[in-house]
């Protein structure tokens, strides 16, 4: 009975080896889903960001470059200006919109935008602000006052409501049917 115990371990263990050892590899997100963010305004931006750019392997057309304040806070019109439009204008020149799905932003870009605050305020962080950008891109009115569910965190919604999202999402992709 020793002997049998034995030899069906030696048979899971094979099987375990040959199973890992044929297993696909799995990947994570390549360089043209990355989009480092310089402002032109800030040296240390600039020096993170194509360090990064160049340490990441990212194209060219992945490097998105501003100039905007250097400040950690902005107000909303300078905001809209020197950042969310450019970085707009950029995305669509390059065809960016639909790979990109990380912007990281380098020391010296601003990190907040100034306004009002309460359930009904203004205030926001400039990254929160860029994840609706793909929203604006497409047409999508936004209202600036209050809270915007992010719809990429689904909460108690449940699938239900991730689904709905990607498919509203996929309509406006350009390879999209309808």
């Amino acid at each position: 009975m020793n002997v049998d115990r034995t030899r069906l371990t030696f048979e899971i263990l094979a099987c375990l080896t040959i199973s890992l050892g044929t297993a696909p590899a799995v990947h994570g997100q390549s360089a043209e889903n990355v989009a480092v963010v310089i402002n032109d305004k800030s040296a240390d931006s600039e020096r993170i960001g194509e360090h990064y750019a160049r340490t990441r392997s990212l194209p060219p057309s992945n490097v998105l470059r501003i100039q905007t304040s250097p400040e950690e806070a902005i107000e909303r019109d300078a905001y809209v200006r020197t950042i969310e439009l450019p970085l707009g204008l950029a995305n669509r020149r390059a065809g960016l919109q639909d790979r990109l799905l990380y912007l990281v932003l380098t020391k010296g870009v601003p990190l907040r935008i100034a306004g009002t605050t309460g359930v009904s305020g203004t205030i926001a962080s400039v990254d929160s602000e860029l994840t609706l950008l793909y929203r604006r891109l497409v047409g999508q009115p936004l209202p600036l006052p209050g809270a915007i569910e992010n719809p990429y965190y689904l909460g108690a919604h449940g699938h239900a409501r991730g689904e709905a999202f990607f498919a509203s999402r996929a309509r406006h992709l350009p390879c999209h049917p309808d």
